[in-house]
């Protein structure tokens, strides 16, 4: 095993939870068929997704219209569209995502 795949699987981080929500992870993994851990690296993936490859911006924006494209859940394909409007915003140093929303208002008149 490399260093780099030693640390991987050794990284460690000591958590404490207020109460109840140990209980919540569980049956949410239950549910899912996974372990708790996993269950909790799921969601992280989920909030903090590996950054995008490649340093170009239709790169960027292609990978992401993709990653919504593929989503077949309307809850998950909901989080990326959020996920996708904060990566604009950030990209682009811009507001993004409050301008497609007032231009969906005007759409919505």
């Amino acid at each position: 095993m490399t260093e780099s795949e030693h640390r991987a699987l050794s990284d460690k981080f000591m958590l404490r939870m207020p109460d109840g929500m140990r209980d919540r992870i569980k049956r949410a993994a239950e549910a899912s068929g996974r372990s708790m851990n996993s269950e909790i690296l799921a969601v992280l993936h989920e909030k903090y997704p590996e950054p995008l490859p490649g340093t170009d911006l239709e790169d960027r924006l292609k990978t992401l219209a993709q990653r919504i494209a593929e989503e077949t859940d309307p809850d998950e394909r909901q989080a990326k569209l959020v996920q996708f409007r904060k990566e604009l915003d950030e990209t682009l140093g811009l507001k993004v995502g409050a301008v497609l929303d007032m231009h969906e208002a005007k759409l919505r008149r």
